[in-house]
């Protein structure tokens, strides 16, 4: 298993990117019934992508959610600057940006779309941070 909410599983977080009025702005839900969803994936290991891929794609077909990836903050802002993500999931251990600082930037320069942190299960706490920060959520990934 690739991801997870706390205590709930890859179906609630499924269910969470899926179910539209939990997961986005009520601005955004309208333009999401005419395209797929776009979610930015921020994570070091592109391995990630793949694997988050698979799961969506077996939990949810034609879900219509659209997953790009960065490896980078700089390169996560680079794509951010050009508009139309939804979403994104954002680890916080970048080659570039490390820790809470790599959510402070990215709340700040992308501060209307909606950021659930991916933390290391012993980031928990890191995770609570952020959300009492401004991000929408966090999933731990598991080890």
């Amino acid at each position: 298993m690739f991801l997870r909410v706390a205590d709930a599983g890859v179906d609630h977080y499924v269910d969470r990117v899926v179910s539209l009025g939990l997961f986005f702005p009520r601005a955004t839900v309208a333009s999401l019934h005419q395209r797929p969803i776009k979610v930015l994936l921020v994570e070091s290991d592109r391995g990630y992508l793949d694997e988050l891929r698979d799961r969506l794609g077996d939990a949810r077909s034609g879900a219509g959610i659209d997953l790009e990836w960065a490896g980078e903050l700089s390169g996560a802002l680079e794509r951010l600057s050009h508009g139309g993500i939804d979403a994104i999931l954002l680890g916080l251990d970048l080659p570039d940006s490390e820790g809470m600082v790599t959510f402070e930037r990215t709340h700040a320069f992308a501060w209307d779309v909606p950021i659930i942190v991916l933390t290391d299960v012993a980031d928990e706490n890191l995770g609570m941070t952020t959300v009492q920060g401004g991000a929408q959520d966090f999933l731990v990934k598991e080890e």
